[in-house]
C-alpha cells in the first residue's frame, strides 16, 4: 500500500521532460504501455505538484495490472497497456507564486506553449491571472508528448 502522506492530492501535475500531464483519475492518466516500463523513460528527473502546492519527487512507476478490455487481448494489441501506481517522495510544500512560476517555466522552456496556440508572452500573461492551483491545473490536459515504444516483432 502507497503511504498517503506520500502521494500527491488529485488533480495534480506530473512533471517529466518529455510532457506535463494533469492526473485526474486513474483512468487514462495511469495508462501506458507494458514495454513502456521496461526503458528508461521514468529514469529521468520527474515530479509533481498537487492542487495544495505540493512538490513530489517521482521514485518509481510500477506496474499495478492490465487493462481490462477487449482491445487490450493480445491478438488485438501488440503491446499491452497496464495500470501503474505512481511512487513519491517526500513533499516539499511551495507557495502558488512558486508552484505557477515551476509550471509557466516549465512549459515555456521546452516550447509546449504552442499546444494552446499561445506566445510565450500570452501564455505568461494568461498564466499570471489564475489565484489558484485549482484555476491553474484545470485547463491543463497535456503538455508535449507522451513516450512511444516501438512495436514487438512478430
Amino acid at each position: 500500500m502507497l503511504d498517503p502522506e506520500h502521494q500527491p492530492l488529485k488533480p495534480y501535475l506530473l512533471f517529466h521532460p518529455r510532457f506535463i500531464l494533469k492526473v485526474e483519475d486513474e483512468e487514462f492518466s495511469q495508462q501506458f504501455p507494458e514495454p513502456l516500463l521496461d526503458t528508461d523513460v521514468f529514469n529521468n528527473p520527474s515530479f509533481a505538484i498537487d492542487i495544495h502546492c505540493r512538490r513530489f519527487d517521482l521514485v518509481n512507476v510500477a506496474k499495478r495490472r492490465a487493462v481490462y478490455a477487449w482491445w487490450n487481448l493480445p491478438g488485438i494489441r501488440r503491446n499491452k497497456i497496464v495500470y501503474v501506481d505512481y511512487e513519491f517522495g517526500m513533499p516539499e510544500q511551495l507557495t502558488f507564486d512558486q508552484a505557477r512560476a515551476v509550471f509557466v517555466e516549465y512549459v515555456c522552456a521546452h516550447r509546449w506553449c504552442s499546444n494552446s496556440h499561445e506566445s510565450p508572452e500570452q501564455f505568461r500573461a494568461r498564466n499570471e491571472k489564475y489565484s489558484s492551483m485549482a484555476e491553474l491545473i484545470e485547463p491543463v490536459s497535456l503538455k508535449g508528448k507522451l513516450p512511444r515504444v516501438s512495436r514487438k516483432k512478430l
